[in-house]
């Protein structure tokens, strides 16, 4: 497992420098930081830049929740569930150490919109789409077991529900535990660029960015190589490179 630590930062900042970068990302929550470990996994040489800490955003204020997509089937929006709920299980398979199934209650009542066969057959379905293990499928209650494992709803009218599983996570450990395993496949990256002036030059043939275009051209200054024209600060053509300098990056 290769070193990834503050003391690995400044090595880091210089190998940006001096090698040719295929991607450089600008962001280090869990889309910056999945994207890092898809593309480096792809044998493109990755760099990635955070202006505050890991996961400093949104990437830590989620609901803790590994979504399957359970709302997506009212819109029968089948293909949806299935997407979703794959990719939550790689997750669950590949970091059960920081995503643990966590039993919702769905409850149904008379004159509701579901009732215990709808409710019954939506979960089944659920489950077999979202790819969720066997041990850890739906089952449904009647009332009085409902109550027994919830006496806090609602209890008039009250019918039954099934349990159905989800998943809960630490959102900002699974934003580092990707950016470990992007680290470990060749990624470079460095965190807490907020200096007065930063300055870097660095040698790239694309940029993706999720920081607000009006922030990252603050940030950034674009020099065309070979009379490339960059169309936007997203995407360029992949054949021709540019040199991209960062200055004030804490503006």
């Amino acid at each position: 497992m290769s070193e990834f630590s503050d003391k690995t930062r400044s090595s880091n900042l210089q190998n940006m420098q001096d090698q040719v970068l295929d991607l450089l990302i600008i962001g280090g929550g869990i889309t910056g930081s999945g994207i890092a470990l898809d593309a480096q996994s792809r044998n493109l040489k990755t760099g990635l830049l955070e202006m505050r800490d890991f996961a400093s955003g949104t990437s830590s204020r989620s609901t803790k929740l590994v979504h399957g997509g359970l709302r997506y089937l009212k819109q029968a929006a089948v293909k949806e569930v299935h997407e979703v709920g794959s990719e939550r299980a790689i997750v669950y398979n590949n970091a059960p150490h920081v995503t643990t199934p966590l039993k919702m209650m769905l409850p149904f009542y008379e004159d509701g919109t579901f009732g215990p066969f709808t409710t019954a057959i939506g979960l089944d379905v659920y489950d077999r789409l979202a790819e969720v293990k066997y041990s850890e499928r739906k089952y449904m209650l009647n009332s009085h077991d409902t109550l027994e494992r919830e006496p806090y709803i609602k209890g008039e009218g009250l019918k039954g529900s099934g349990v159905y599983v989800e998943y809960r996570t630490d959102d900002a450990r699974l934003t580092l535990e990707v950016l470990k395993k992007a680290n470990d496949m060749g990624s470079l990256i460095a965190i807490t660029l907020k200096l007065p002036v930063f300055c870097m030059t660095l040698t790239i043939k694309s940029v993706v960015s999720f920081s607000k275009i009006s922030s990252l051209k603050k940030l950034v200054k674009f020099t065309p190589r070979k009379s490339s024209m960059l169309q936007d600060l997203g995407s360029m053509e992949s054949e021709k490179w540019i040199t991209l300098t960062l200055v004030n990056i804490c503006t």
